[in-house]
């Protein structure tokens, strides 16, 4: 099987980097008091929204020291449940809006679904192969 479309197993330490550094800059920009207007706050919010979300790419599309056939085909599902999930995340969201919280409908911004949708295949694809390792012992 062709693997060539994985990162090396090195970028899944700089999806996690990547993903962490936005919480720390976080925290130390509140601890600071750091003074900004609205566009600079909307503009650092979504810089560190994109780099979590290229952390979250690395790190589900990194090698693994033991990665198989199996590995491949798991990977392969959660990206096309995930596109799915994407799609019913683009339906539900605004009924929530308007059904339960009695609000007026918002847009969702792109870069929102697509860490949505990393979060999700993260998720499950560890909890698969936690459940796959847990089989084999």
């Amino acid at each position: 099987m062709n693997t060539n479309f994985l990162f090396p197993s090195k970028f899944k330490i700089l999806g996690v980097f990547l993903l962490v550094i936005p919480f720390i800059t976080a925290i130390l920009l509140k601890v600071l008091n750091f003074e900004s207007t609205i566009y600079t706050a909307d503009f650092i919010k979504i810089q560190f929204q994109a780099i979590m979300c290229l952390g979250l790419f690395f790190m589900i599309y990194s090698r693994y020291k033991d990665d198989d056939e199996m590995l491949y085909m798991i990977r392969l599902q959660i990206t096309v449940q995930s596109l799915f999930i994407a799609i019913i995340y683009l339906i539900i969201s605004p009924l929530i809006d308007v059904v339960i919280f009695k609000d007026e409908i918002q847009s969702q911004s792109a870069i929102q679904i697509i860490m949505f949708v990393l979060i999700w295949q993260n998720l499950i694809f560890h909890l698969k192969r936690f459940q796959l390792k847990k089989e084999l012992t």
